[in-house]
């Protein structure tokens, strides 16, 4: 199933720190999701930060959630399985003959700490290493982003091939690559001029009508008041003290 953009624009209006972006990555063949992290303000223009959350991550027996997205086995928390990508019912690779390449977070960021021990040199750090949009809520555009994702090659004995007998199973990381965006000034003055400008008159009058409702239905319930009191006056007057 394909869930989620591209990126490029979520639903506008309806995102909120309570939304939870989805993500159709075809790099990974495969839907992620993104959750709220914190507010934040770029070139004068709040937007809400989201990021990718660790349970995306999460090994698939520990997360059930998960489990579907390990069509042959689950690989230790912080690796995903990309083996969708490489073929198709029509065309099914053997588990064996499949592709040794891994995806995951640069350094093995929200993997399992093993990981990271078995490779020297790594340190996972989340501003350097996780992936993050930064939304306009009332438009749904980011202004600000990172798509960070990790190659790694699965090395481990082959059956079969003698020379590989001394091998020791790890995970290394062959390269990452960060795809980064940031709305420039230019950009900020059109949106502010032609989107956030003109949604922020009609804001304002939506409270100035409501507030002029209001004042108009307390004055109609004032008068409503004031001429059912002068009917009852009226009405005394006319009865006669003596009957």
């Amino acid at each position: 199933m394909i869930n989620g953009s591209d990126g490029t624009q979520f639903p506008p209006g309806s995102v909120t720190s309570h939304s939870r972006l989805y993500l159709f990555l075809t790099q990974l063949c495969r839907s992620i999701y993104m959750i709220y992290d914190t507010e934040v303000q770029l070139n004068g223009i709040k937007a809400l930060k989201f990021t990718v959350p660790a349970t995306v991550f999460l090994n698939g027996s520990d997360y059930p959630e998960n489990k579907a997205f390990c069509p042959y086995e689950c690989y230790t928390t912080g690796i995903l399985d990309t083996s969708g990508c490489q073929s198709n019912s029509e065309t099914a690779i053997p588990f064996k003959m499949r592709s040794p390449i891994l995806v995951s977070a640069p350094h093995f960021y929200h993997g399992d700490p093993k990981l990271v021990e078995a490779v020297n040199g790594l340190k996972p750090v989340a501003a350097l290493h996780e992936t993050f949009f930064s939304v306009e809520p009332h438009t749904g555009i980011p202004i600000d982003g990172a798509m960070r994702l990790q190659l790694n090659a699965h090395i481990q004995p082959v059956e079969d091939i003698k020379q590989t007998e001394c091998l020791q199973e790890v995970i290394l990381p062959i390269m990452y690559f960060s795809g980064e965006a940031k709305i420039n000034s230019v950009k900020t003055k059109l949106m502010k001029d032609k989107i956030l400008g003109p949604l922020s008159v009609v804001y304002s009058a939506e409270y100035v009508a409501i507030g002029i409702g209001t004042f108009l239905l307390l004055v109609a319930l004032v008068l409503s008041v004031i001429s059912c009191l002068k009917n009852r006056q009226t009405a005394e007057e006319k009865t006669p003290l003596v009957k």
